[in-house]
């Protein structure tokens, strides 16, 4: 468990650039409807698997990067609907 905890944090730090330069392409809206559907169906397919520790391997780390995700678009978006001061 303490490698998938490892490469979950990797993921998430590689992530946050990941989702900040596909939101300079895409937008906020689509981005965020498409986190939010993966991070739904990977937290339910993670409830049925958790005995399974190679799809917890693929899981867990796909779920970092979506939570990445999240917390890239949030403060762009503020910063789009307040602007920089």
């Amino acid at each position: 468990m303490k490698y998938i905890a490892m490469f979950t944090s990797f993921i998430n730090g590689l992530g946050r650039t990941f989702w900040g330069l596909l939101y300079d392409i895409f937008g906020f809206k689509l981005l965020y409807k498409i986190i939010n559907i993966f991070i739904f169906f990977i937290s339910a397919l993670i409830y049925f698997v958790p005995e399974n520790i190679y799809a917890l391997f693929i899981l867990i780390p796909l779920s970092g990067l979506m939570h990445s995700g999240v917390f890239a678009l949030i403060p762009s978006l503020h910063c789009d609907v307040f602007g920089i001061k």
